[in-house]
């Protein structure tokens, strides 16, 4: 009886040692997954951080045994797939005596509080977004017009002679873009059985242009109004493979580009998720530019960012900050950027 439990125990602890190096190994490749089973996946994203730490623990428990010790060991080396987005990376300054600076501001405004004309809070995120003095800013979660007039939000930011929104209002998931630099080209993109989407816009800057994106995609649903335990994680896979797919057709938008290309807004995804890998698989996030964990649901302090600012790589020497905004649950990105002037592609049409 005694021998028979003790097997019980090493086939558990094996099933265990197996199960962690399967987990590491989907959290790795999890950008290579198709949108729909990457969803599936989702939840050990979320533990990526778990994962990885018991894997280095496994490595040194077992050092003494190689076929354990080395199998984690190379689950560590995988994981560095995605550790890799939270290791802050200062580019090398270039030789650029002529470039474009550009300061954005992002931020998921809370529909100002949607209350019915609540003006005070318009007043108050207005004032704290002008105080950072971006050249464009980008806001997620602007309310219906019925809710607060869209020209009480315009002569908020007066300043900007330059803006543009999204056309289809329904929901609250509404975007809008101001500039202080002319806007053109303006692309909308309403994603199939959802209320999220994206706006991209063309901004000329002198003789120079650039693409933005400025988008909210999918929410988690994992609110405590989803019910359920099980209907919570039913919910959060529905909208992990929503996210998914939103984020692979304005990625196969940005391949198309001929302009260099910012993306900034509300992603709703960790910097473990497949969504976010796979756009800073082609661009880079600006946050790295400055040390920090950069958290940016406010609910969560510093750990949790689900928001983010990725940009071509003809961007250089990236300024990146978060700022407390009070009278939202996401705090503020504020992102410098500069742009050779001549990083123009060829056959670009100004």
């Amino acid at each position: 009886m005694h021998t028979f439990r003790l097997q019980n125990v090493r086939a558990a602890v094996t099933a265990c040692r197996l199960s962690l190096l399967f987990s590491a190994a989907v959290i790795a490749f999890m950008p290579l997954m198709p949108s729909a089973l990457a969803a599936y996946c989702a939840i050990a994203a979320y533990l990526a951080w778990p994962v990885l730490i018991l894997c280095l623990a496994e490595a040194v428990i077992l050092r003494k045994k190689p076929f354990w010790c080395i199998a984690f060991l190379l689950a560590v080396v995988v994981s560095l797939t995605w550790v890799r987005h939270f290791l802050p990376f200062r580019q090398t300054a270039r030789q650029a005596p002529e470039a474009i600076s550009l300061r954005l501001v992002s931020c998921n405004v809370d529909n100002f509080g949607l209350h019915y004309q609540d003006y005070d809070n318009l007043r108050h995120q207005a004032a704290l977004i002008r105080s950072y003095r971006p050249d464009i800013i980008c806001l997620q979660e602007r309310p219906h017009t019925n809710v607060i007039s869209f020209d009480s939000i315009r002569q908020a930011f007066n300043a900007y002679p330059y803006y543009c929104v999204n056309t289809r209002e329904d929901e609250v998931l509404n975007l809008v873009i101001f500039s202080r630099y002319p806007l053109s080209s303006l692309t909308e993109y309403y994603f199939p059985g959802s209320y999220n989407k994206a706006l991209a816009v063309s901004i000329a800057v002198g003789e120079d242009s650039l693409r933005l994106y400025n988008v909210h995609l999918q929410t988690t649903g994992v609110s405590a109004q989803a019910g359920s335990a099980h209907r919570r994680l039913t919910s959060m896979i529905r909208n992990e493979k929503a996210r998914n797919a939103q984020a692979d057709e304005l990625l196969s938008a940005i391949a198309q580009s001929r302009q260099p290309v910012i993306v900034t807004g509300d992603f709703n995804a960790s910097r473990t998720s497949r969504a976010y890998r796979r756009f800073a698989a082609v661009l880079s996030d600006c946050s790295q530019s400055s040390p920090g964990l950069h958290g940016t649901w406010q609910p969560l302090g510093p750990w949790l960012k689900i928001d983010h600012t990725l940009c071509s790589p003809q961007f250089h020497n990236h300024s990146y900050a978060v700022a407390d905004n009070p009278w939202s649950d996401h705090r503020l990105q504020v992102v410098s950027l500069h742009l050779q002037k001549t990083c123009k592609q060829p056959g670009h049409r100004k």
